[in-house]
């Protein structure tokens, strides 16, 4: 198997995550009760088929606006505050003169959402000439339109790629075996508005990143990707669902300005957070648990957070975050002898665990060259030769002889090649200036954990090897092959009968069938039922 960007990829992975005067009524009221919890009050719009936006504008406001303008209220393609909004940019009364133009525009916007900080706003939240253009282009899509009209406060927008392929292509979607990356809870209607936690991989010149802010529909439904509306408390009674909305719009509001979990876990006493952490957390806080966990989902996900554990991060959240820096300027132009040095010279400097075997600089030199040695395919003679003996001896027959000969020939050459990796890891050991015990150390702490989830490891890799198109060292896939071998022991030894699983379990990539409980990928929310699915974009 030919092995190309997919571990350069995969080794990063691994160290990683109103009220206004202008309506008649309130779209959506939120207040701050004395104990700063914000609470969502009452819900005071009609949000059925039948509910017309242009009731809640007084009449003096529509005569400012175009047939279309009015129309795409109607539409709930606009907000009822569009109006308003307008008359500040245009400067016309009551916003002339300095009280008008295109930022005091934005700045009124913002103002009807008083529990917002300025800081805690997306990049564009409030720019009327977006929201003309973005309800223009897609008014006549008559099923996205359906999808925006039907979102409801409370509700959880799952965002993906829209096709197989770009599925495939995306690490998240990857990671998490799932058709979704991004989820966001819907605060606002109509159209929707919602609070989301968004890192530095969302838009790299947007100052607002990092961090759970507000974000607006032409933003979170600006492009045609995949999407599915989930509604946690449908089929629940009125009363109910809207309390359990209202503690859950209460926590999320009250994390806003938090910073994004890069570290990616759930178990962070709420000091940071991931855009599915944050949905289902605040439906937590609520009494409601919303994610459908899937073992077969989260064998990456374990695989990853196992071996990040075991690395023993001395700040997780600073060297997480160099990490996403490091890997955002890296996908645009991928060197794997940039990523080496990175891991040697950033990441091992910073994890517990490498202390007393790479102490200082000499050390990491040392390290570096021995790895040169690897991606050279020059630390692994020994396997490569007992490798080479067996795939001719199989392509001659020699395991088919009969009465037995032939298999303990085969048996005899996979422990061959067994004593020959032991031999060549034995080598690599010296040439790193690591000790026999530092080595055991690390081998026990770090490596137990990839030996243990090989097998959601080597899918992951084998997955990426299939899309990227630079070729890796020699080397790397040489080491890769002897993992595929490992785990093809794995899957024999555990079909012998008896003794078969229980051994397996030694063995690597015994760590499968669980689920994770401290991450939550958007799939784990897109799943609650049929019931609780609103609506899928595309149908």
């Amino acid at each position: 198997m030919i092995r190309k960007k997919a571990v350069s990829i995969f080794l990063i992975s691994l160290l990683l995550g109103f009220s206004s005067p202008i309506f008649a009524v309130s779209p959506f009221e939120v207040s701050i009760d004395s104990d700063e919890n914000v609470e969502v009050i009452s819900e005071a719009v009609d949000e059925t088929s039948q509910y017309n936006p242009l009731d809640q504008i007084e009449e003096a406001y529509l005569e400012n606006l175009t047939e279309e303008e009015i129309e795409l209220i109607r539409m709930k393609l606009l907000p009822i505050y569009y109006p308003q909004l307008k008359l500040c940019k245009e400067r016309k009364a009551p916003y002339t003169g300095d009280k008008g133009g295109k930022e005091a525009s934005i700045r009124l916007c913002k103002s009807f959402f008083p529990n917002v900080k300025p800081s805690q706003f997306s990049k564009d939240f409030g720019n009327i000439d977006h929201m003309l253009r973005w309800a223009r282009r897609i008014r006549k899509d008559a099923d996205y339109v359906e999808m925006i009209q039907a979102c409801k406060v409370g509700d959880v927008v799952l965002n993906g790629p829209d096709s197989p392929k770009d599925i495939e292509n995306n690490m998240i979607c990857m990671m998490t075996k799932g058709p979704y990356f991004h989820a966001t809870l819907v605060t606002h209607v109509s159209p929707p508005v919602m609070i989301e936690a968004m890192g530095i991989t969302g838009y790299s010149g947007d100052s607002t990143k990092d961090q759970i802010r507000m974000v607006m529909w032409f933003e979170e439904f600006s492009h045609y990707g995949r999407f599915r509306i989930v509604r946690p408390t449908q089929g629940m009674p009125e009363a109910e669902a809207q309390r359990i909305i209202n503690k859950a719009l209460s926590y999320a509001y009250q994390q806003l300005g938090k910073p994004y979990d890069y570290a990616f876990t759930d178990k962070d006493n709420d000091g940071a957070f991931y855009c599915s952490e944050l949905v289902y957390k605040a439906y937590k806080s609520a009494g409601l648990s919303i994610a459908n966990k899937d073992p077969k989902r989260d064998g990456l996900v374990r695989a990853l957070q196992s071996v990040i554990d075991s690395l023993q991060p001395k700040d997780r959240f600073k060297l997480s975050d160099e990490i996403v820096q490091f890997t955002t300027e890296y996908m645009s132009n991928p060197d794997f002898d940039k990523l080496q040095k990175f891991l040697i010279y950033t990441v091992i400097p910073q994890c517990a665990v490498f202390d007393k075997a790479f102490p200082d600089k000499k050390a990491y030199d040392r390290l570096n060259r021995t790895v040169n040695l690897i991606k050279a395919d020059k630390a692994m003679p020994n396997y490569k030769k007992a490798s080479q003996q067996y795939k001719a001896d199989k392509a001659s027959g020699r395991f088919k002889t009969p009465f037995g000969i032939g298999f303990v020939r085969e048996k005899a050459a996979k422990l061959r090649i067994a004593n020959a990796i032991r031999k060549d890891v034995n080598k690599i050991v010296q040439m790193a200036g690591v000790s026999k015990k530092e080595f055991l150390k690390i081998a026990f702490q770090l490596f137990m954990p990839i030996y243990k989830h090989t097998n959601s490891i080597g899918e992951l890799v084998g997955g990426l090897a299939r899309q990227q198109n630079v070729e890796l060292p020699a080397g790397i896939d040489t080491v890769m092959e002897i993992i595929d071998w490992v785990n093809d022991r794995r899957e024999v030894v555990a079909d012998w009968p008896l003794i078969g699983k229980p051994l397996s379990k030694l063995m690597p990539g015994s760590a499968e069938g669980l689920v994770s409980d401290d991450f939550t990928s958007p799939t784990d929310l897109a799943f609650p039922g049929k019931d609780k699915i609103i609506i899928d974009w595309p149908k």
